[in-house]
């Protein structure tokens, strides 16, 4: 579960968000690898958008040429293709770990192949790692290494009792005085030997850390798995990850009863007659602290979520939310999410962002007093959106929408080139109708934007 952040994390960071195809899955399929890299890519520049100036998202083929490119940075955060980040915490934890620990190497899926089979001493997994660039430039800049088999000296480790599965997965390793010869035959051993001739420690990926994304290993039966997300068949694929994966694959309705985001519009000019916005949460009352009064225009994809902002506007009084949510019946509270873990957080959130509960109260109540329309629309359907602005009271309509162009589901069911044409076709139909109108979303990055934004990114 995400998190929503009052303030950027890894201040006076610089950082590159790498995302790689070290693996070699463009080699195997081609039109897995362009999912597969879509995906890692959008749900990259999502999370990325909580560090200073969005951090900087960028595709390379290999670990080695992401390192090289990268010299200039503090930290960086390399992905393969395949893997997806569920929860922005992962951020935080490293955060958290950066701090606690600021000359690190790497965090990294290390596996002690030594222990678990008596040979082929340690590997670096290539799905996820986070490297102190700093550090290491200090231990020689050194190669990722890949499956080369050679027998030489080998650095002296130790390593945690504990595992986080197996005997292979251990909590940390760290670099020992002498050498014994032996022969590595896996990846990443480059990165780990200069770390153990240095006597550095590296330390694996918490579970916390784990619990936030999912690696779909598309390196591993590449064919079935791309069948297997054509078909939305999980019988397809033998791999654990792929099919949990393929399972969430086809959502059910949901009724957002909080935003995921911060509950007013920053740097965008709000005066308007008309305001549109997805039927979920509160965001949009912030629209009344720039007007008196204006016409609301809820739309949803799903009806439930319709059903759900009619209702509460034309029952709730503003007070104890908790209570209104908890008493509805199996119609609605079964399709509740939301973000933040806990109501209790993100009751906080609320007010906080509304200047207090009161404050909000007398928000809600001006919000009760205004028309309102409530309609059923999915903004990739033209005509659909067309039906919809036609139910602009006067010239200036406010169009809010949100992340629904940077969705999973979005990303999932379309490449990216065409959730960027279909972007800026809905911002094109809003301005060609009304040259005057407002509007504020994310764009496929999930970078939020206040006009339309036209080929800016080419990956």
């Amino acid at each position: 579960m995400s998190l929503v952040y009052i303030q950027k994390l890894f201040l006076n960071k610089k950082i590159r968000y790498a995302v790689v195809d070290q693996a070699q899955v463009a080699s195997k399929h081609t039109e897995l690898f362009k999912k597969m890299r879509d995906i890692t890519i959008s749900l990259t520049t999502r999370i990325a958008t909580l560090t200073p100036n969005g951090g900087d998202v960028k595709f390379y083929n290999t670990i080695d040429e992401a390192m090289e490119d990268s010299i200039n940075y503090d930290l960086i955060f390399i992905q393969s293709v395949g893997n997806f980040i569920k929860s922005n915490e992962i951020l935080k934890e490293l955060e958290d770990y950066t701090k606690a620990n600021p000359d690190f190497f790497m965090v990294a899926f290390t596996l002690d192949w030594q222990l678990e089979h008596g040979k082929g001493w340690v590997e670096c997994h290539h799905q996820m790692l986070f490297v102190n660039i700093n550090t290491w430039k200090q231990v020689g800049s050194p190669k990722f290494g890949g499956w080369d088999t050679v027998e030489e000296e080998l650095p002296n480790y130790s390593r945690s009792e504990e595992n986080f599965h197996d005997k292979y997965t251990p909590y940390w390793m760290k670099g020992e005085p002498g050498a014994t010869l032996g022969t590595r035959s896996k990846q990443g051993t480059g990165f780990i030997k200069a770390a153990f001739e240095h006597g550095m420690k590296i330390d694996n990926f918490t579970n916390a850390m784990r619990k936030t994304r999912l690696y779909v290993y598309p390196e591993s039966e590449t064919s079935e798995l791309h069948e297997a997300f054509t078909r939305r068949n999980t019988r397809l694929v033998s791999n654990p990850n792929q099919k949990k994966w393929i399972r969430t694959l086809s959502p059910a309705p949901t009724i957002w009863i909080y935003n995921s985001e911060r509950y007013y519009f920053e740097d965008t000019e709000k005066t308007c007659d008309t305001y549109f916005g997805p039927a979920s949460g509160f965001k949009y009352l912030d629209i009344l602290n720039g007007n008196e009064k204006v016409k609301f225009v809820f739309y949803d994809f799903h009806q439930k979520s319709i059903d759900w902002i009619k209702q509460l506007k034309e029952t709730w009084d503003g007070n104890d939310f908790p209570a209104y949510i908890n008493n509805q019946s199996v119609e609605f509270n079964e399709y509740y999410k939301y973000v933040n873990k806990d109501i209790e957080t993100n009751q906080e959130l609320l007010f906080h962002d509304f200047g207090g509960e009161e404050n909000f109260k007398v928000l809600w109540n001006r919000f009760k007093e205004c028309e309102a329309e409530y309609i059923v629309c999915d903004l990739f359907d033209l005509e659909q959106v067309k039906h919809l602005i036609a139910k602009t009271k006067g010239n200036v309509p406010f169009f809010y929408y949100s992340n629904i162009f940077a969705t999973d589901y979005t990303v999932i069911n379309f490449t990216l080139k065409e959730i960027t044409d279909h972007h800026n076709a809905f911002l094109q139909l809003i301005f060609d109708t009304y040259p005057n109108g407002l509007t504020h979303g994310c764009n496929e990055f999930g970078e939020w934007v206040n006009s339309p934004i036209k080929n800016i990114h080419n990956v």
